[in-house]
């Protein structure tokens, strides 16, 4: 069973008086433990196509199954579930709350699950040391540098163990050698296992993935076996 399954997925949205089909007729399939980055220019639809798979909104035709289930017409609260227990997301921004700890940050996610406190401090510490950041857990966001408050965010994203990382430009905010250590790290979770969807303009970046999905007006080109890299 694939991971991600998208048949013939299309979304529109009015501007003006005018409708705009952000994706059409997009046909994806991810397994399991893949490492893909979805490449375009803005505008091309690949932010629509995140918001799909991340289930932040649904298809207005076709169908997408994450996990064999069919999560295409799923009532907002029910999606806000399936994010919570299975999607880890890593944004530009970091999205981190600067009042709270390393610690309390990469913690939130999982109070929201409802976890008692001995479970979410034994999953934040291990998210933690899998980013290389187990010193800095009581430090603010303002304390630490860029490449480190992303590393951050994706600690947070680790911590619930979710069936797929979703990460939207992540570099985009980062100077070169913090972009080059979150990049690593990324490689590092995808040979431990773990799938990972890159969402990216940069070809530099995409290159650390082991497979493109070009996108552009809302169309995808072939998914063949020619785009997997060794």
């Amino acid at each position: 069973m694939a991971l991600i399954e998208l048949d013939r997925v299309g979304r529109r949205y009015r501007v003006g008086g005018e409708i705009v089909k952000a994706l059409d007729g997009v046909s994806l399939t991810i397994e399991k433990g893949e490492f893909v980055a979805v490449t375009g220019p803005s505008g091309s639809g690949k932010s629509t196509l995140m918001n799909i798979i991340g289930c932040l909104d649904v298809p207005d035709e076709g169908t997408y199954r994450l996990e064999g289930k069919n999560v295409s017409s799923l009532p907002f609260d029910k999606l806000a579930e399936v994010r919570n227990r299975s999607i880890g997301f890593v944004f530009q921004q970091f999205n981190l709350l600067p009042r709270l700890t390393a610690f309390a940050n990469v913690e939130l996610p999982l109070i929201y699950r409802g976890l008692d406190s001995k479970t979410r401090k034994q999953a934040v510490l291990r998210a933690l040391e899998a980013v290389g950041l187990s010193d800095r857990k009581h430090h603010r966001p303002a304390e630490l540098p860029s490449g480190q408050q992303q590393r951050i965010a994706l600690a947070r994203a680790l911590a619930g163990n979710p069936s797929l990382l979703l990460a939207d430009e992540p570099t985009g905010s980062l100077d070169e050698k913090a972009k080059l250590d979150v990049l690593l790290l990324l490689s590092a979770l995808h040979e431990r296992g773990h799938t990972i969807v890159l969402i990216t303009h940069d070809p530099d970046v995409a290159a650390f993935a082991r497979r493109e999905i070009p996108i552009a007006d809302g169309k995808i080109a072939p998914d063949s076996a020619e785009a997997l890299r060794p």
